[in-house]
């Protein structure tokens, strides 16, 4: 049974939830959109960290017992485990220090494809790294055959790495905490200690801070989230403290490059995001907050939520993301994934009421793909035992429009392509489809343009597909005319703002001299007749080549075209009764050449 909100009554209309809407679980990745891990029983595993290829693959360190050593998983984008990774797509590393193993807790990936994965040695004063080439086998490259170990010198032996990041320039860093205070490492992408940042490579805070998250902002200064004790109130709370690049503290950010937010209880930050204004977005548990928005100076921003806070109770944020629009998803203990508005409000469009839960799991950590879903790795509990949980929610389905209004020159022969171009606002994991369908407006499909109709698919990953139609050249001189295309029914997407464009087919002709002969001349013309004239419902022409298709059409005497057909035999019964009175011109076209015949409708 579904957990309950303690701080919110959640009413559910069946007529009106849409089961597809973003914040649901993907029924397409796994079993209902989960896939469980075990390796042996009885255990405890769970998953701390995760990332997603450019591929859509999934890398998930996971920690289980009884057998502590650094492991890591890969998953197809569809939940299956990745058998050209490792054995059976797992990997799993020793490090020759320690009686108790080590215990993996972050990973990230290079953008050349190299995976670095990162934790701790138990029990031990060690920061550990390793780094592994794609297909994952190590890296001998990186430091020592492939793994640094970074010794912290303290007189107890608890120390722990929680989180690293990728700089631009490739470098890494490291943070973490031990018995004595916090520790942040950069170092080279080589695996060396970089030893131009901080105090030969690292920076280290005092007792009572504990580095749990960081982020790189775009112009490379450095946000640490942390808790720190209050020796005052005798509280944990949250300290959030800016860097510049070399790892001295940013003096125009809070107080010389610190800010800390009490709270009535201990309160502990996990985990934070930046938003596209330089924002800081940050989650962590207490029982009166678990999300904290701070603005670039390290303010607290009062337009969020309430005062700067979004309160709950019940819910640990252990993971923060930020979407492209700066909508705000968390992930939390006891299996709920929530996203708010840039307000701070709970977004209704997301799960039920902004909040999706799953039974009897937690979540440590969540990433983005590329389309917007979300992967969450964590823990769920079955029979006593438990396991490594992957768990994928739909995000906000991408878009596709046609990008714009076109126009291309007639021509006087043959083809001309008219190209149409349906673009995705975001590329989707599974391939988008969508029917197109051409329409005539003054144009008519097989006298002025090839019409097309046809299921087009857009291919995982990809962003744009082009949708060609033939213009038919020739040598009338007539008004510009136009068609449309239309896009419908789209499968893995939604319609965009521009599901309905206009081609303007430019006319490029010179002009025509309209005849006004009597029947029997005309008749006499390249021994093609046309009566009667005046005509009242059936126009009768004949004498038409039988070696090349004719192409026969009525405009008014302004030129604009009324009707057109295509025809193959010698003769052809034209019924007209539709035409108003007036004065009308009968193109001919045929084998090259054009005759115009002029005719009277009563």
């Amino acid at each position: 049974m579904k957990k309950v909100l303690p701080f919110l009554i959640i009413l559910i209309s069946f007529s009106t939830f849409s089961f597809a809407q973003a914040g649901t679980l993907d029924s397409s990745f796994g079993i209902n959109g989960q896939v469980l891990t075990s390796f042996s029983q009885p255990e405890f595993a769970f998953a701390p960290s995760n990332a997603i290829q450019k591929d859509g693959k999934i890398l998930v360190t996971a920690v289980n017992t009884p057998d502590i050593n650094f492991t890591l998983l890969r998953f197809e984008s569809t939940g299956n485990p990745d058998s050209a990774f490792g054995i059976n797509g797992k990997v799993t590393t020793h490090f020759d220090v320690g009686v108790w193993g080590s215990i993996a807790t972050s990973v990230i990936l290079q953008p050349d494809g190299k995976i670095i994965e990162a934790g701790y040695i138990y029990s031990e004063s060690y920061f550990a790294l390793v780094r592994f080439l794609p297909n994952g086998s190590i890296d001998y490259s990186f430091g020592n055959n492939g793994k640094v170990l970074t010794y912290i010198n303290d007189f107890i032996a608890i120390t722990e790495l929680h989180t690293i990041r990728l700089q631009t320039d490739g470098k890494i860093l490291a943070g973490g905490s031990s018995f004595s205070g916090s520790h942040l490492f950069r170092y080279l992408p080589n695996g060396v200690i970089d030893s131009a940042f901080g105090v030969n490579g690292s920076l280290n805070l005092n007792l009572g801070y504990r580095i749990n998250d960081l982020q790189i902002q775009n112009d490379g200064k450095i946000i640490v989230a942390s808790n720190h004790w209050n020796a005052e109130t005798f509280k944990e709370n949250f300290a959030i403290y800016r860097l510049l690049t070399n790892g001295n503290f940013d003096s125009t950010f809070g107080n010389n490059g610190e800010i800390f937010t009490d709270f009535p209880v201990d309160a502990t930050p996990f985990s934070l995001g930046i938003l596209k204004d330089g924002s800081i977005i940050v989650g962590g548990i207490s029982t009166s907050a678990t999300l904290v928005k701070y603005k670039s100076t390290g303010l607290l921003d009062s337009s969020f939520a309430i005062n700067g806070v979004f309160k709950t109770v019940g819910l640990i944020t252990y993971k923060v993301l930020i979407q492209n629009d700066d909508k705000i998803i968390g992930a939390s203990l006891y299996g709920y994934i929530f996203r708010l508005q840039t307000n701070g409000l709970l977004d209704s469009t997301f799960g039920i009421n902004g909040i999706e839960s799953i039974n009897s799991t937690s979540l440590f950590s969540a990433a983005l793909q590329g389309d917007g879903k979300i992967v969450a790795t964590g823990l769920t509990g079955i029979n006593n035992v438990s396991y490594i949980t992957v768990a994928r929610f739909k995000g906000d389905p991408s878009t596709i429009s046609i990008k714009k209004n076109i126009s291309i020159k007639e021509g006087n022969t043959g083809l001309t392509a008219a190209v149409f171009q349906l673009v995705l606002n975001k590329a989707s994991t599974l391939p988008v489809q969508v029917k197109i369908k051409t329409i005539d407006g003054t144009a008519i499909n097989g006298t002025d343009y090839n019409g097309n109709s046809a299921t087009l698919t857009i291919k995982p990953g990809k962003l744009s597909a082009k949708v060609t139609v033939n213009i038919i050249g020739d040598v009338i001189r007539e008004p510009n005319e136009t068609f449309s295309l239309v896009i419908s029914d789209p499968v893995n997407a939604t319609l965009g703002d521009l599901d309905t464009a206009t081609c303007v087919i430019k006319n490029d002709d010179a002009g025509f001299a309209i005849s006004n002969a009597t029947e029997d001349e005309l008749n006499q013309t390249n021994g093609i007749k046309v009566y009667p004239n005046p005509v009242k419902d059936n126009l009768q022409i004949e004498g038409l080549l039988t070696t090349a298709k004719t192409i026969l059409s009525i405009t008014d005497i302004s030129g604009n075209r009324i009707l057109s057909t295509t025809v193959t035999g010698s003769n052809y019964n034209w019924h007209i009764s539709k035409l108003k009175p007036g004065s009308y011109i009968l193109e001919i076209i045929s084998d090259g050449k054009i005759i115009t015949r002029t005719f009277i409708k009563q």
